[in-house]
């Protein structure tokens, strides 16, 4: 069976999962061949909690992987990434995060804070020698808070907008 870290992973990504959650029990690590033998037992149970959730939720589509131990055991796609061209969601999808990847990342850096990986207050050029530098010390803490004066990042073109 899967560790907690999957349950985790899993409720983040797509809500309340009790039937997920009565399925990833945590257990000792097991063999390859029982890992494998495990999955023909977890996956049709991740795969219908999956159906079930996007149902409830009327979701279009959506991408899940499981993580144990530092790897990817298993990953799917359920429904459509285009629905008025039916193409299907895979596990090579890539989504549209926008704003909902800000409170994903600050979960994660709290988490690194607790567990005294990362500095709040240092700069950001410690964890990001290669970020140029602007002048002043910009800390992980402004980034957090969209406080670090860092207008873009080159994905695309900066779309200016006229304050009145």
């Amino acid at each position: 069976m899967l560790g907690n870290a999957c349950v985790t992973i899993l409720t983040v990504a797509l809500g309340a999962f009790a039937p997920v959650a009565t399925v990833l029990h945590h257990a000792d690590q097991p063999s390859a061949t029982q890992e494998r033998l495990d999955a023909l037992e977890w996956r049709p149970a991740v795969d219908q909690a999956v159906r079930d959730e996007m149902a409830r939720q009327e979701l279009v589509g959506v991408a899940i992987g499981v993580i144990r131990d530092g790897r990817v055991v298993y990953t799917a796609g359920y429904g459509m990434a285009d629905r008025e061209a039916e193409v299907p969601v895979t596990d090579e999808t890539l989504f549209r995060w926008a704003s909902i990847s800000k409170p994903v990342t600050a979960v994660a850096a709290m988490q690194l804070v607790e567990a005294g990986k990362l500095d709040p207050s240092a700069d950001i050029r410690d964890y990001v020698p290669e970020f140029p530098d602007k002048g002043t010390v910009i800390t992980t803490e402004q980034l957090l808070a969209h406080l670090g004066g860092i207008v873009h990042y080159s994905n695309g073109p900066v779309i200016r907008t006229e304050r009145e």
